[in-house]
């Protein structure tokens, strides 16, 4: 199992998917996002690359790339880790005019994001931070649940247990996620409200950070009322399951 290379596939494709929601949440990262169009491709050696596409003040992340953007190549997945990590520096290729804006706004928007994915004991007790931590977590973790799913050899074995369909993690009326499970491979995105064969929902987004942060154990919330489980069980069974393994690689 290759360590380096599957915490790359979630640094990519959920930590740094996360600057997306930081774009939605946060005022501070929309003024560092304000006046800017431009287009950052992430490339890693044996990683589908990942897009950020910044204009109108928000970010959107696109798996895949992208002509025209400002091209920061990696030559390994642990150079990757490294940048994340903040111990290197990515290889521009491309873009070179949107350097500036790399050097500072997107500097500045990863030490935002990082605020609320490692906070210190004193930050929860604000409430509105605590909710925008809880949000960026969960997404945080829906996404790497899914890159978990497709490079952990456990993982693997657990998302081909699942059968094809579509699972639902929500807060409803607050957050929601589709996990897709087709041909032994799983996809996170936003729930739009298409079908769905499972759903997971919390009673609060409280429930959910506390589960998330290994506080409240999600079976025990279950036979508390404080999780409710419809539709295909043994699907969202094995999703409980990756959840459990998103706070080693998160941690």
């Amino acid at each position: 199992m290759n360590l380096e290379r599957i915490r790359a596939c979630i640094n990519l494709h959920a930590i740094l998917r996360n600057l997306e929601d930081l774009g939605d949440l946060d005022d501070d990262a929309r003024t560092l996002l304000a006046g800017h169009d431009l287009r950052i491709g992430m490339h890693v050696p044996g990683i589908e690359p990942l897009t950020l596409a910044v204009k109108d003040g928000a970010i959107r992340a696109k798996r895949g790339s992208e002509a025209g953007s400002l091209r920061l190549q990696f030559a390994s997945p642990r150079h990757f880790n490294g940048m994340v990590g903040g111990s290197s520096m990515p290889l521009p290729t491309g873009g070179f005019k949107h350097l500036g804006f790399l050097k500072g706004n997107f500097a500045a928007l990863a030490k935002d994001l990082e605020k609320y994915l490692r906070p210190g004991a004193d930050d929860l007790k604000d409430p509105a931070f605590r909710d925008k931590n809880t949000r960026l977590t969960a997404s945080a973790a829906m996404y790497a649940l899914s890159e978990i799913a497709n490079a952990d050899p456990v993982g693997r074995q657990i998302a081909r247990a699942m059968g094809e369909g579509t699972a639902v993690i929500e807060v409803p009326g607050v957050l929601a996620h589709a996990i897709q499970s087709k041909d032994g491979r799983l996809t996170t995105s936003r729930y739009e409200g298409q079908g769905a064969q499972a759903f997971m929902r919390f009673d609060s987004l409280d429930t959910l950070g506390q589960v998330l942060l290994g506080e409240l154990d999600s079976y025990l919330c279950i036979g508390r009322g404080q999780i409710a489980i419809s539709g295909r069980v043994p699907m969202m069974d094995n999703i409980n399951k990756l959840l459990r393994m998103v706070s080693f690689y998160l941690a």
